[in-house]
């Protein structure tokens, strides 16, 4: 027996009336928060459109990035000032991979 995992709603998603996502061409309510008059749910409606919306650039960047890092030889042992940078570009890489790891539920 297989298990079709449901997809979103496509994006960009937009804000209407303030306080509702809805879908590209006004296709699916994705949500609505309450209460509608106060100013930190018309804020909320606007980060998750935001988020929602930047979420596939998001991901590609930070794949990316961890591609484009694996690239890089960097020595085990470097001599300052690389140091600083081998430790730098190492904690990109291990935020790049939180990241994902983070957005696609564990999923590479």
């Amino acid at each position: 027996m297989t298990t079709q995992q449901a997809q979103h709603t496509p994006t960009p998603w937009r804000i209407s009336r303030g306080r509702e996502l809805r879908g590209p061409d006004n296709m699916a309510q994705v949500a609505s928060l309450e209460p509608y008059a106060v100013p930190m749910t018309q804020a909320n409606a606007a980060f998750i459109a935001r988020a929602c919306n930047s979420y596939d650039d998001l991901l590609a960047a930070c794949k990316s990035l961890i591609a484009a890092l694996a690239l890089v030889d960097l020595p085990k042992h470097p001599e300052p000032p690389q140091g600083a940078a081998q430790r730098a570009l190492g904690a990109a890489a291990a935020n790049a991979y939180a990241a994902v790891a983070k957005a696609t539920g564990g999923q590479p």
